[in-house]
């Protein structure tokens, strides 16, 4: 700044210290970018981004929250641990083997059943039934959480077998 004869005063650069501290925000939030691509039909990610955003302001409307933190608590409390894949033995046995997800995979797996219950709701807006999915997510009444217990259950009863593999 000498270069230019100009200085800067120290309520600017003690301004900048504080702000050099905080995290930059990210433009897009990569969860909910996640779960626009999931909606997305033939491409049309413009038309997917526009229920995910009306979605959202539903949520916002009726719960009076963040959104994007709903959704990612909702994501967190319903996605299951565990995956059930069927392995065959050398003995010509079928075993349900409990395999564990990454993080993706567990938002991916809990955002399919929401989008299955908001299939189930009877609004002929996908963006409505989303949100009122999201939102019946949230107060933990969606079946997505029965599903994830079932699983788990099931990943308990066959624990014997995970090392099959």
């Amino acid at each position: 700044m000498e270069k230019f004869g100009i200085e800067p005063t120290p309520e600017q650069i003690a301004k900048a210290e504080s702000l050099a501290e905080k995290p930059i925000p990210l433009k897009k939030d990569p969860i909910v970018d996640h779960c626009t691509n999931m909606i997305m039909k033939d491409g049309k990610k413009s038309r997917a981004q526009k229920v995910m955003g009306q979605a959202l302001y539903i949520v916002r409307l009726q719960l009076r929250k963040d959104p994007v933190e709903v959704l990612r608590e909702i994501l967190e409390k319903m996605a299951p641990l565990m995956a059930i894949r069927t392995h065959k033995t050398r003995a010509a046995k079928s075993v349900v083997l409990p395999v564990p997800l990454t993080e993706r995979q567990r938002h991916r797996t809990a955002f399919l059943w929401i989008l299955e219950g908001a299939e189930k709701r009877r609004s002929p807006d996908l963006s409505v039934r989303l949100g009122e999915e999201l939102i019946a997510a949230y107060e933990g009444k969606s079946s997505g959480y029965e599903k994830r217990l079932q699983i788990h259950k099931t990943a308990m009863l066959q624990r014997a077998y995970v090392k099959l593999k």
